[in-house]
């Protein structure tokens, strides 16, 4: 997030609702409708699986939820657990048509961007 200028993570830690969640938690679950948020990892792991197979495991710091908002169908593509005994994390609640216009539009085309990278890396990995 170091490449957001500080005007815009002003504006978004005022959406920011920290959460803690345990071992086997659920976040998100691939094929859900995208509930306009995405997090930021700030202690712990967590196990991103699509069709039940485990894609990748992060560790802090670490983005997540990012790609649902760019999905055609504005569904989650991966579920996200917690893998480790407990995590801490920032859910960030923003509206889709925000990202696109207005004070806002930076970090939409800063998700888009990791967004697209989660997906070809993740594109990679399957092969």
């Amino acid at each position: 997030m170091q490449a957001l200028d500080e005007r815009l993570l002003a504006l978004l830690v005022w959406r920011a609702r920290e959460q803690n969640s345990h071992a086997g938690q659920r976040i998100y679950t691939e094929g859900t409708p995208c509930d306009n948020t995405f997090g930021l990892l700030l202690d712990g792991e967590l196990n991103i699986s699509r069709s039940g197979t485990s894609i990748r495991i992060l560790s802090e710091p670490a983005l997540f939820g990012e790609v649902g908002f760019f999905e055609s169908r504005n569904m989650r593509t991966a579920t996200v657990e917690v893998s480790s005994p407990t995590a801490t994390y920032l859910l960030f609640e923003v509206d889709p048509t925000d990202l696109k216009s207005g004070p806002l539009q930076p970090l939409g085309k800063w998700l888009a961007s990791q967004a697209w990278t989660t997906v070809v890396e993740d594109a990679n990995r399957d092969r």
